[in-house]
């Protein structure tokens, strides 16, 4: 085989034989000058690894050379175009046509145009961009564009939805009646607005609330009334606060107070709570069904209000 050993001191040695090597005594002149010759070159080699690499100097002459190759700088007049002002037919800018034409933005012009050429609901045009960019002014013009040159659209008009107040009912109106529907409809909530509560003052409007209203006081003060001859039988008497219903016991013809009913016997003190755990279902029912007349009358009171409304209306 073939090796070269590059360096200093670099040789080639070629080690090639066709049948193997005999082993080599060490004593022989021959193996002494082989060892030699690989210590030198070696020695060769650390000392090539450990020298720096020779660098070039640059003078002062030869770096000032490309310099003088550069162009000559340029004039003003090389750079600067004059325009006359005889060139213009127009004295200031304000005398020229606004223009929305959009520049350098021929993928979003495609955009719009297919976008606007899709006629069918469920897809929709998304401009984004800086605001005061003209994005408003565009579309419109796009669209003004578009609508010159096709059929002009029914109006379509949006109602409120006393039912589903989140979901408005949308009305399909002949072109040009949404306008009309609209001003008609402000001119109505104008007249109701005082149409409406000069008939909630009228006299007939009073004696029909009045009516609702003695029936229900009637009524609560019949169940307010049997409600005192049972806790009277009970040997309580009931008064009406503003936390509700309190019963209040009764011994020997006396309303007791907290200091008399801390003074009476453990007997005593059982047997009238025992009456009151009977009592109180009572009182409960009986606020109950107050609270029941209380509703039924608000609720009758509405419908008389929505009747009146209703007449005026139609």
């Amino acid at each position: 085989m073939k090796f070269l050993l590059s360096g200093t001191a670099g040789m080639e040695l070629n080690l090639s034989s066709k049948k193997p090597a005999k082993p080599v005594k060490a004593k022989t002149s021959k193996s002494k000058k082989v060892q030699k010759l690989a210590k030198a070159t070696k020695a060769s080699l650390g000392q090539a690894s450990k020298s720096k690499p020779r660098v070039p100097q640059v003078t002062h002459k030869a770096a000032a050379q490309p310099l003088a190759r550069l162009p000559k700088p340029l004039k003003t007049s090389q750079v600067f175009a004059a325009c006359p002002t005889s060139a213009f037919t127009f004295e200031t800018t304000k005398d020229l046509p606004t223009s929305h034409e959009i520049i350098s933005q021929d993928r979003a012009i495609q955009a719009i145009n297919m976008g606007l050429s899709i006629q069918r609901p469920g897809y929709n045009i998304y401009v984004a961009g800086i605001e005061g960019t003209g994005k408003t002014s565009v579309i419109r013009q796009f669209l003004q564009t578009w609508s010159a040159n096709s059929e002009a659209p029914p109006d379509w008009i949006y109602l409120y939805n006393f039912s589903e107040p989140e979901t408005p009912r949308c009305i399909k109106l002949l072109r040009g009646e949404g306008k009309k529907f609209k001003k008609s409809m402000e001119h109505l909530v104008k007249s109701l607005r005082s149409e409406i509560p000069v008939a909630l003052q009228s006299e007939d409007y009073e004696n029909a609330v009045n009516t609702f209203i003695s029936t229900s006081n009637d009524y609560k003060s019949k169940l307010y009334s049997d409600l005192e001859k049972l806790a009277k039988s009970k040997d309580f008497i009931i008064k009406s606060t503003r936390m509700g219903i309190e019963t209040i016991p009764v011994l020997d013809g006396r309303s007791l107070t907290e200091r008399d009913y801390g003074k009476l016997s453990e007997g005593d003190r059982t047997t009238i709570e025992g009456k009151r755990s009977e009592l109180e279902p009572e009182v409960l029912d009986f606020a109950r069904k107050v609270r029941g007349i209380d509703k039924e009358t608000a609720d009758q009171l509405d419908k008389l209000r929505d009747s009146i409304a209703e007449q005026i209306v139609t």
